[in-house]
């Protein structure tokens, strides 16, 4: 979630869910569902 929340301050808030996933798969190398990205921005209020 830490991740998420980093690349989500990265881009100044202007980033959704599904290009933080895109961005997530990229830089770790597996493939996270677009669901789940959601669900945690949710748990962190974004």
């Amino acid at each position: 979630m830490a991740l998420i929340k980093s690349i989500y301050n990265e881009r100044k808030g202007k980033w959704g869910y599904r290009r933080i996933k895109m961005e997530l798969n990229n830089r770790l190398g597996k493939h996270y569902n677009v669901k789940r990205i959601r669900r945690l921005m949710s748990l962190l209020d974004q």
